[in-house]
């Protein structure tokens, strides 16, 4: 999005600078952006040119500004309102014209409230806000992002990778995403890797769709199933654990009956009780095998 602004604004002959804040140590930020002086402190041997002069006449993207120390924010006013940076060590300030473009997955208001983040360089930055829904509010650009990303993979990669099968795609729409852009990606790039044809079939390392499992009427809760005792799970009434057991032993029979109301109570289906329970699948499968319980499939 701030790549787009920058190009599409009278700006775009000029440099789209980029700057994670949060990727920077705090101690090296204030350099970073201002730039230093020759002899500012111990390693500086040459003049360091600061991002916010080499953005000078375009545009400064500060991703997760939410991140920037609280005691950098006021220079970061200053640029802003006075138009003017003093690198580190310098005597005399110097003259920029850039438009600053922020963004944050933090909510700033609560941080300005907190006295993590200055409440008149909030004001100062929000001055045309744009609020991104998460991917699983606009379904009709996982389509589209899915592709642009397998053609980059592929190409990366060197493979002949060009599609998704129609199955494939359904899933990936039908996904929540909750780690937004960067988890399709992952996913896609994942998908790439294995793929051994020209076209992505759904099996191929995409992930499970959550499906809400109808819950019997008898059926405990996980708080519940926490609980020890003649009536903690759901059975014939017998005694989960038998008096008498070496301590291994009664762990590993309440392992087992545990696994095995789980997965009755999703009907077999593994991902659905790996969900449920807490751990990948491939480590649901190796209990199962380890504590020999039946499988329901």
């Amino acid at each position: 999005i701030a790549r787009t602004i920058h190009t599409l604004s009278p700006m775009s002959a000029r440099p789209l600078v980029t700057v994670n804040c949060a990727a920077i140590p705090a101690n090296l930020l204030e350099s970073e952006l201002f730039g230093h002086v020759k002899g500012a402190f111990t390693g500086a041997v040459r003049r360091k040119i600061g991002q916010f002069e080499l953005a000078d006449g375009g545009t400064l993207f500060l991703d997760e500004i939410g991140e920037l120390p609280l005691e950098l924010q006021p220079k970061i006013l200053r640029a802003l309102q006075e138009g003017e940076i003093t690198p580190v060590g310098a005597e005399a300030p110097l003259k920029v014209d850039v438009r600053l473009v922020t963004a944050t997955n933090r909510e700033l208001e609560r941080m300005v409230t907190e006295g993590t983040f200055r409440e008149d360089l909030y004001y100062r930055i929000n001055v045309v806000p744009i609020t991104l829904p998460p991917l699983r509010e606009r379904t009709g650009d996982i389509g589209l992002l899915a592709q642009y990303f397998l053609q980059m993979q592929a190409t990366r990669m060197g493979k002949k990778v060009e599609a998704f099968s129609r199955g494939a795609m359904e899933r990936l729409t039908a996904y929540p995403w909750p780690g937004n852009v960067r988890e399709l990606s992952n996913v896609v790039e994942r998908a790439v890797a294995l793929s051994s044809g020209p076209v992505i079939d759904a099996e191929v390392m995409l992930p499970e769709v959550p499906r809400a499992t109808p819950k019997r009427p008898d059926a405990p809760t996980t708080g519940e199933m926490r609980v020890l005792g003649e009536s903690a799970l759901p059975g014939d009434g017998a005694p989960l654990l038998e008096s008498g057991l070496p301590y291994k032993e009664a762990v590993d029979a309440f392992r087992r009956q545990y696994l095995r109301d789980v997965l009755a109570r999703v009907g077999g289906n593994k991902s659905e009780a790996a969900r449920i329970i807490g751990l990948q699948r491939p480590y649901l499968h190796k209990l199962i095998r380890e504590l020999g319980v039946e499988d329901p499939e």
